[in-house]
């Protein structure tokens, strides 16, 4: 073999070589191109099963049995604790934890869409709200309460004057106010009625009968409900 005819077959071996080289380097990066922009099916691509099923278009899983071994959050980001449930919430799945006051059927998220703040009595928890009345389908626990003035009203002769808690606690508020009229003139002095009637005057009349009201409505700006 003359060197002429070395050199033709040892280029044309080179050149076949090389193109080969390039073709799989482009196979190569064709594959990495195809893998970074379709790394594979997209969820609306899935096969669901009754046993799995990712509904993207509804933006739902369905799974047959879930198997948690470590704690369920909600949206809030929140793991509640024993006796606690999920509800859904304008904010979406929330734990809700029974507030504990006897008879309660409410939960803290019961208490917060009324404006309330849950507090430990010691007894139970219940909400304490900032308001006179009691909501509809609440109850006052016990007697929590708080009002702006710790006293008023009274008969004329300065007897069954209205008492109530100025501190939040469990305490009793009577509001005393007169009731059916028993004696309109010459009814006799302030000396002389008993602790049981009320007196407009303290002189003559007119009498009536009196009334209590156990923890009234007026003056009252905070309730403790369940």
């Amino acid at each position: 073999m003359n060197k002429k005819r070395f050199y033709i077959i040892s280029s044309t071996l080179l050149l076949i070589g090389l193109f080969a080289g390039v073709v799989q380097y482009i196979g190569v990066i064709n594959t990495i191109y195809a893998a970074i922009n379709n790394p594979g099916h997209s969820w609306s691509q899935m096969e669901c099963s009754e046993d799995l099923c990712i509904d993207a278009t509804n933006h739902k899983v369905i799974i047959k049995n879930l198997q948690l071994n470590g704690m369920l959050y909600d949206t809030t980001g929140y793991s509640a604790s024993d006796s606690a449930s999920l509800r859904l919430t304008g904010e979406g799945v929330r734990w809700d934890e029974p507030l504990t006051w006897t008879g309660s059927t409410h939960g803290l998220i019961d208490c917060s869409n009324i404006g309330g703040t849950v507090f430990n009595t010691g007894s139970g928890t219940i909400c304490r709200i900032s308001q006179a009345t009691v909501p509809t389908g609440w109850t006052q626990a016990a007697n929590w309460q708080r009002y702006s003035i710790a006293s008023w009203g009274g008969d004329a002769c300065g007897r069954h004057v209205s008492t109530a808690p100025t501190t939040w606690s469990n305490t009793l508020a009577i509001n005393y106010g007169a009731g059916s009229v028993q004696c309109t003139s010459s009814c006799g002095t302030c000396a002389g009625f008993v602790g049981h009637w009320w007196a407009y005057n303290s002189s003559s009349g007119p009498v009536y009968t009196l009334t209590t009201t156990s923890n009234p409505t007026s003056y009252r700006v905070e309730v403790g409900v369940y």
